[in-house]
């Protein structure tokens, strides 16, 4: 009780020292009473130390519980208005930023508005565009969006009361200029038949959140642009592959694909790429010594090479002709690059996927050096292949696994991993990619 007392005793004597005209109570609820000094006549702890009581020379009493108080200040004289501060402006973006309001007093009266008000001319004001908000605390940060890049803004924080409304200081600050998009056209392969698989990637939205449009152009001149052929789509991530599949209307033209990606302010384009799309000119022919026509194993070698061909022929661009036999040593089938493929006794090996299967090991996946030198620690990296899973299975992060004579998924080799015409129709098109990518 003797601290409280020798406080209120050093807050009279300083009101006498420096001869202040207000004593001014700050309360937690954003309001301030003022009496003049000149009416007090003493100041005291009551209530069990839970008042500040003012007795006046009017022998009345202004009393203030402790905990409603927030702080006291004396002045010359008192401002009806609130006093606010505007916090310096930080986190500036292409479209938005962040200010905030400090309420320093909230003046003769209660606060009834604040927030932060921003223009492009200086000295804004609560008739241009403004934010305003309920909360109560102190500091309070804002944040402006839907502003124009490269645009110097002008803010500064207010507060309005019965008086009348107040302003902190004025800052600027210039937001990040948009730019168009880039866009990279990644790659434009041959997916068999007319089909091209087409992956591209946006590096850079130009400032905007993401791009408005993205996808592939196509013509058969060269630069093409939106108002020729488009396939539109994409994730619209950035830095995050797109891929697409484009079937073109005629065997053996030479199209020209690129990626493009449009924003607010307009389309850019990537590099263009050729592509002429070939149907596959596949054959095999069938041992006649091993397999003579009309016997069972001629019947059912045959009915596999034919459908192994017809997936080939529809959906590679790959040519030759293929030697295939029959001998009950082989334990199962077997294949060399550019040789022959030959059946054992195992009626379960004479099917479609097998037959699809050797084929790809004649062709030269798994057979060849430049094959095997691809596949690294389990995993087979040829760009264009992976490209390709990865637009078969929709799958941005997928990955061919490998080792030195086999891939996994949709390499193939029993029934078993056949649950429909998409798993032959997959296999042949990853196996055409590794044609970019292996050059055979």
């Amino acid at each position: 009780m003797k601290k409280r007392i020798l406080i209120l005793a050093c807050i009279l004597g300083v009101i006498g020292l420096f001869a202040q005209n207000r004593l001014n109570i700050h309360l937690r609820n954003s309001t301030v009473e003022n009496v003049a000094v000149s009416d007090i006549d003493s100041m005291y702890i009551g209530g069990n130390d839970t008042m500040l009581n003012i007795r006046l020379i009017n022998q009345s009493v202004k009393g203030f519980p402790v905990p409603s108080i927030d702080s006291l200040s004396f002045s010359d004289t008192i401002s009806n208005l609130p006093v606010v501060q505007t916090i310096a402006v930080d986190k500036v973006a292409q479209n938005s930023a962040r200010s905030g309001i400090i309420l320093v007093s909230a003046g003769a009266s209660a606060v009834t508005g604040r927030g932060i008000c921003w223009s492009t001319n200086p000295n804004p004001t609560i008739l241009d565009s403004k934010y305003s908000s309920p909360l109560s605390s102190s500091p309070l940060y804002l944040y402006l969006s839907s502003l124009i890049g490269s645009t110097t803004y002008y803010i500064r924080a207010y507060a309005t009361n019965s008086y009348g409304t107040s302003y902190g200081e004025s800052f600027s600050f210039t937001t990040y200029a948009y730019t168009l998009p880039e866009v990279t056209t990644t790659s434009v392969t041959n997916a068999g038949g007319l089909e091209a698989a087409c992956t591209g990637v946006v590096t850079n939205t130009g400032g905007y959140l993401k791009c408005s449009a993205q996808g592939f152009c196509w013509s058969t001149g060269n630069n093409p642009t939106l108002t020729d052929n488009v396939v539109a789509g994409g994730n619209f991530l950035v830095n995050v592959t797109f891929t697409k599949n484009i079937t073109f209307p005629t065997n053996g033209l030479t199209y020209y694909v690129r990626a493009y990606a449009t924003n607010a302010l307009g389309t850019t384009y990537g590099t263009v790429m050729s592509v002429k799309p070939t149907v596959g000119n596949l054959t095999y022919t069938l041992d006649p010594s091993s397999l003579p026509v009309g016997s069972s194993n001629y019947k059912l070698i045959k009915i596999a090479m034919d459908s192994a061909m017809y997936y080939y022929n529809r959906y590679s661009t790959f040519s030759g002709n293929i030697w295939v036999y029959y001998s009950s040593g082989i334990p199962t089938a077997q294949s060399n690059y550019r040789g022959s493929i030959g059946f054992g006794s195992g009626t379960n090996y004479m099917v479609v996927c097998t037959a699809m299967h050797e084929t790809a090991h004649w062709l030269g996946s798994g057979t060849t050096t430049v094959w095997q030198n691809l596949t690294v620690n389990g995993d087979y990296t040829g760009a264009a292949a992976t490209a390709m899973l990865r637009s078969l299975t929709n799958n941005p992060t997928a990955v061919l696994h490998g080792d030195d004579m086999h891939f996994w998924p949709y390499g193939l080799n029993y029934s078993s991993e056949v649950t429909s015409a998409n798993d032959y129709i997959f296999h042949v098109k990853i196996v055409n990619a590794m044609k970019t990518d292996c050059g055979w």
